[in-house]
C-alpha cells in the first residue's frame, strides 16, 4: 500500500491483479487499475503528480494516471516477478526489484530502462532510494543488502 505525497489518496495492491486508489478521508475506492495478468505486489505514488506505479507477478510494472485510471505505460524487461516498485524522491526514476535477481532503473518520463543493477544471487525483495536520489539500497533473499551509487 502507498499514500500519495499530499496525503489525499491511498492505493492498495491485490492478488486479483489490480490496484485500487482510494480517498483517505472516506475510504472510498476511486478507480480499479486493471491490466496486470497476475498478482500486484507493490504500488507507489510519484512524488509530484497523482501517478501510480505498480509491480506484478507478471514480470511487468505499469504506470497509471490515478485520477482517470488510464494506463500511461508498461515497463517490460524483467524475466520473473516484479516485487517492488518505487519512485526516486525527485520523480525522475522508477526502480523495480525482481525475483530475476535484478533491479531495473527506468526513466519516469519515457519508460526507458536506464540501467540494470546486477549482483544479487537471490530475488530482490526490497529497495529504497536515499533522500537525495544518489543511492539505492536493495535487499535480497540471498541474505545481503547492497547500496548502489546512482
Amino acid at each position: 500500500m502507498a499514500v500519495s505525497p499530499d496525503g489525499a489518496l491511498i492505493a492498495t495492491a491485490s492478488v486479483d491483479g489490480t490496484a485500487r486508489p482510494g480517498d483517505v478521508t472516506t475510504g472510498n475506492c476511486l478507480r480499479i487499475l486493471n491490466g496486470h495478468g497476475d498478482t500486484v505486489w507493490s504500488v507507489a505514488f510519484s512524488p509530484a503528480e497523482r501517478v501510480v506505479a505498480t509491480a506484478s507477478e507478471d514480470a511487468t510494472a505499469k504506470i497509471w494516471d490515478a485520477a482517470s485510471g488510464g494506463l500511461l505505460r508498461t515497463l517490460e524487461g524483467h524475466t520473473d516477478s516484479a516485487f517492488v516498485v518505487a519512485y526516486s524522491p525527485d520523480g525522475k526514476l522508477i526502480a523495480t526489484a525482481s525475483s530475476d535477481t535484478t533491479v531495473r532503473m527506468w526513466e519516469s518520463g519515457t519508460g526507458k530502462c536506464a540501467r540494470t543493477l546486477e549482483g544479487h544471487t537471490g530475488a530482490v525483495s526490497a529497495l529504497a532510494f536515499s533522500p537525495a536520489t544518489r543511492q539505492l539500497a536493495t535487499a535480497s533473499t540471498d541474505e545481503t543488502a547492497r547500496i548502489w551509487a546512482l
